[in-house]
């Protein structure tokens, strides 16, 4: 039977503190709204990059992407004013590494590309779809540290190319990010690992996902099958909270200070 908490309430947050203390292979699966308190914005929340901007989806998706300029410039704009390149880990993101070195988390399961868990100190991440952090030739597949091609952005240069020597010939390549879009296949020894921990955990912990996504969204589905507990903590409702054993809508850090 499910517990939901819209507010903080003392016995809610104690029984989802117990049921946590009381497991040691905790899993958790990370989605965009455990990095909001960091200063960077979710996709699908009220505040979020594709609510304001909805052409911004098309950045994602490696057709759009690769087929046209307009889309390019548009995603090559975004990436130089990301928030991504300053942000710092918040609280929930060091709740987690903390549960980590206590030995009772296994793995995090992220479905973020911001690398903010590795920066919080977590050791095991899967990031189901990669990170920005390197671009890579979709020709050639040369790969350059992102911030490296950000700098050549300009209004002479849109839509940066591979610089890659090949002979005589530069590449020329298109350059993208090296995170997994739209239109792709997850890689599919990461899924596989993640199925693996949680399959052998005792707890899934969902933050900061509204669990629409797939092939991550079936996580949840697939923990409960196996008779594994599921947490699920984010601000708003998502798609399994029917299926959670707790369900907490609430500011993410301040419900993990409470919790871990």
């Amino acid at each position: 039977m499910s517990h939901s908490l819209d507010l903080f309430t003392p016995q809610i947050i104690q029984d989802v503190k117990s049921v946590i203390d009381a497991s040691n292979k905790i899993v958790a699966l990370t989605g965009a709204g455990i990095s909001t308190e960091s200063g960077i914005p979710d996709y699908r929340g009220p505040n979020g990059v594709w609510s304001k901007n909805p052409i911004l989806k098309k950045t994602s998706n490696v057709h759009y992407y690769m087929n046209s300029f307009e889309v390019r410039q548009l995603a090559w704009q975004d990436r130089v004013e990301s928030p991504i390149w300053k942000a710092e880990p918040n609280n929930a993101h060091f709740r987690l590494a903390e549960l980590e070195k206590r030995g009772k988390l296994t793995a995090i399961v992220t479905q973020n590309i911001d690398r903010l868990h590795q920066k919080a100190g977590s050791q095991k991440v899967i990031e189901l779809h990669g990170n920005v952090f390197e671009a890579v030739c979709c020709s050639c597949a040369r790969r350059y540290p992102m911030p490296e091609v950000i700098q050549r952005v300009s209004p002479q240069n849109l839509d940066p190319r591979c610089l890659h020597q090949q002979g005589q010939e530069v590449c020329n390549g298109i350059l993208r990010s090296s995170a997994i879009g739209f239109g792709e296949v997850l890689n599919k020894s990461d899924l596989e690992s993640a199925y693996s921990y949680i399959s052998n955990s005792d707890l899934l912990v969902v933050v900061g996902s509204s669990l629409v996504v797939q092939p991550a969204a079936k996580l949840v589905p697939f923990a409960k099958k196996t008779g594994v507990k599921v947490v699920i903590i984010n601000a708003s409702a998502t798609c399994h909270d029917t299926l959670a054993d707790y369900f907490i809508h609430a500011p993410i850090g301040k419900v993990m200070t409470e919790i871990i």
